[in-house]
């Protein structure tokens, strides 16, 4: 996997600062942990619940990842907002 801060193929990116870098990759990773309950709970509904608690307990964790994968989307467009220089 290529790293995102890597500008010798294309000179005119501006490399991330570290510390901007690490924050975003936390924050992405936490997003793919939301998105993940997301993909599973729509697994196991597609697969069908055996009873309506198994149903409501499964919505319950498709509301849940959407929730944070929402508030995570959020966080991230803030903080790219924050630190866009383009924006100064």
């Amino acid at each position: 996997m290529e790293d995102a801060t890597d500008n010798t193929e294309n000179p005119h990116l501006v490399k991330i600062p570290p510390k901007i870098a690490a924050r975003l990759r936390a924050l992405l990773h936490d997003m793919g942990n939301a998105l993940e309950i997301v993909v599973q709970s729509e697994y196991l509904l597609s697969m069908g619940a055996e009873t309506p608690e198994d149903a409501k307990t499964w919505l319950d964790m498709l509301h849940q990842g959407t929730q944070q994968a929402i508030q995570l989307n959020q966080a991230l467009r803030e903080y790219v907002r924050a630190h866009d220089q383009s924006l100064l």
